[in-house]
């Protein structure tokens, strides 16, 4: 058999392979054929030292089909991805699609955080807090009764009194809030406190956003937070610790009902603490208007659940410290020695206070009515600070970043030497 003559072409190599398929694709409105005999010296033929030997023809990816009109490719598109868009897809049953389908059947996480920043989320949660102080106060009384059934007036008077100032403090609170309203508005603002439905009147507020109105110093935000700094400084905290001096004093009742009401009004107390500097932090107009002091919660909600607790937590650890160290200081010495403990402190904070020229609290109420208000709330923020180490106090118009800091340390300290010492 003689070998067929092929004319005298270059080696092949890989571009003109390359430029060869590029050239067939291309030729969409023209003869197939046509393309496959103007190339086909460069492909079909190969230069040896015996002389032209003819090889097989490569395999062209996706070669047209000439019985068939050939199909039209945009010169952009690169001929190799025929061969890629030819590959199978996989399969229903690969473990890939097993879990995203697994995946999409759960709930995600974007529409649980939703469902809690929605209004009636909001509204939900913010009445649950409300339940919380009113169970608190109901637990309270409760104890009342049953330091009285025990013969344990002096403890039972205690805590009457707590409850009492509790509300004296949130009427204070409302008559300097709304002291140029018309009476009726007074009245009513009144007989919301003495009913003891005052934090779920404040939750509903918040919760959609209520503005401050012509004749009030407060918006709903800031009037909240002053019930509930009220609230710790009169009832939770002193509460918290004569319930424990109940219990820790010879002859204490240890029974079930006395431990749960403490536990109770220690997570209460820990609770409002950081409801406060979580609803601040979460506010955009705050975080717009002070970005380098808020934004300390992440705005992940996985970030921000695990933040909040661990403050949750801090301010647990810190309020039961605090009241195992004066109820401590109580056994050992009787109330002169709280007393000079608390009033040493306080002395100090005020002299710092004064040093710097920031006695005078932020709240637009002057002349003596705002020296009054000035020293109590200075005062009343400060106890909230010591026992429940609240993350919003840092800011610089309230305790400050340094002396909270020092003061946390301060509790840290003691709790050591207390418990050695014991």
């Amino acid at each position: 058999m003689k070998h067929s003559k092929v004319a005298p072409s270059q080696p092949t190599t890989p571009s003109s392979v390359t430029q060869s398929t590029t050239s067939m694709s291309l030729s969409s409105c023209s003869d197939v054929s046509t393309s496959e005999s103007a190339h086909g010296t460069g492909i079909y033929g190969k230069t040896s030292m015996l002389g032209h030997v003819p090889v097989t023809a490569p395999k062209i990816p996706n070669k047209p089909d000439e019985s068939k009109t050939p199909t039209c490719i945009s010169p952009v598109q690169s001929p190799m991805k025929l061969e890629e868009n030819t590959t199978p897809r996989i399969p229903s049953f690969h473990p890939i699609e097993t879990k995203r389908k697994k995946k999409k059947m759960q709930i995600s996480r974007s529409s649980v955080s939703s469902a809690l920043l929605s209004p009636r989320g909001m509204l939900l949660i913010a009445e649950f807090k409300a339940m919380l102080s009113v169970i608190d106060m109901i637990s309270d009384i409760i104890m009342i009764f049953r330091y009285k059934a025990q013969g344990n007036d002096s403890f039972a008077l205690a805590s009457l009194l707590c409850v009492l100032l509790n509300l004296v403090g949130q009427s204070a609170l409302v008559f300097l809030a709304n002291r140029n309203l018309p009476t009726w508005r007074q009245i009513r603002e009144q007989g919301i406190v003495w009913t003891c439905t005052k934090p779920g009147f404040d939750a509903y507020r918040v919760s959609i956003s209520r503005k401050r109105e012509v004749g009030t110093i407060f918006d709903a935000r800031v009037e909240q937070t002053a019930r509930k700094v009220i609230e710790l400084v009169f009832e939770c905290l002193p509460g918290t610790f004569v319930q424990t001096l109940a219990i820790f004093v010879k002859g204490g009742d240890r029974s079930f009902i006395p431990l749960a009401s403490l536990g109770l009004s220690v997570l209460t107390s820990a609770f409002i603490s950081t409801d406060m500097s979580y609803g601040w932090d979460v506010n955009s107009d705050n975080r717009h208007n002070s970005p380098s002091f808020y934004g300390y919660l992440p705005s992940r909600m996985r970030g921000r659940i695990l933040s909040t607790f661990l403050i949750f937590s801090v301010s647990t650890f810190n309020l039961s410290i605090r009241s195992l160290i004066y109820v401590i200081l109580w056994l050992r010495g009787g109330p002169s020695y709280v007393v000079l403990a608390i009033a040493a402190e306080h002395a100090l904070y005020f002299f710092v206070k004064s040093s710097r020229n920031d006695l005078w609290y932020w709240i637009p109420v002057y002349g003596c009515l705002g020296i009054m208000k000035s020293i109590i709330a200075r005062f009343v923020i400060k106890v909230v600070a010591d026992f429940t180490a609240c993350v919003q106090f840092r800011h610089p118009n309230e305790v400050g970043g340094l002396y909270w800091s020092m003061t946390l340390l301060l509790t840290a300290v003691a709790g050591l030497g207390v418990a050695e010492a014991n």
